[in-house]
């Protein structure tokens, strides 16, 4: 399964002191409001654990701990890990610059879809054959990917030329705020080697169990 590399989310700032937001009557907000609270309780609770994640050599020590992050994966409460994944989501990308990185898109393709192909051939104002015969290749899976890496849309600077209408697969990516990350544990496994994000939120989990 082909990945690419996603930019910093931006947050909307939220009131957490004395008075706050608790207790207010805001129906209007409904589950908006609730996971904005589950987060806001996550990373308060969870905050001194994370900051005790050293980034450095992460790449080693992920290696180190493939055989931890799979006996965590396949015995997790799914339920709990779901409530912990938007704080740890968050907390992963204020503190990592994927500008800073993008092995992803130098390493690995994400899948091209119909819909994605119909989108980006109509950006490049292409025709989807002369898109497909340009920039993709079909896989053993029979999915279209790339026909080399790096992603020939990756620039310089790491921007990406299209991101604004991206494959639905680096948008997604790294899907650490998704239950792909222990339904899909295999591609979870092999995205913490490359993936600082990855790595970060597996740690600040096993930490948090």
């Amino acid at each position: 399964m082909g990945i690419i590399a996603v930019d910093n989310r931006e947050t909307a700032p939220v009131r957490t002191g004395t008075g706050g937001l608790k207790g207010r009557n805001i129906p209007a907000m409904g589950n908006a409001y609730r996971k904005m609270t589950v987060v806001i309780r996550f990373i308060l609770k969870n905050i001194n654990n994370m900051s005790d994640i050293n980034l450095e050599n992460w790449q080693a020590k992920s290696d180190e701990h493939q055989k931890k992050y799979k006996q965590f994966l396949e015995k997790a409460n799914k339920n709990k890990v779901l409530k912990q994944l938007p704080g740890l989501h968050e907390e992963a990308f204020e503190k990592i610059n994927c500008l800073n990185c993008a092995a992803c898109c130098k390493t690995y393709s994400p899948r091209f879809k119909p819909p994605d192909i119909k989108r980006i051939s109509k950006h490049l104002k292409m025709r989807e054959t002369d898109f497909i015969e340009t920039y993709l290749r079909m896989d053993e899976e029979g999915d279209y990917v790339v026909q080399r890496t790096p992603c020939p849309f990756l620039g310089d600077d790491n921007y990406c030329g299209i991101y604004d209408v991206r494959p639905s697969d680096c948008e997604r990516f790294p899907y650490t705020d998704e239950d792909v990350l222990f339904k899909k544990y295999n591609i979870t496994l092999k995205n913490s080697t490359f993936c600082p994000i990855v790595f970060y939120v597996l740690e600040n989990l096993i930490a948090a169990v």
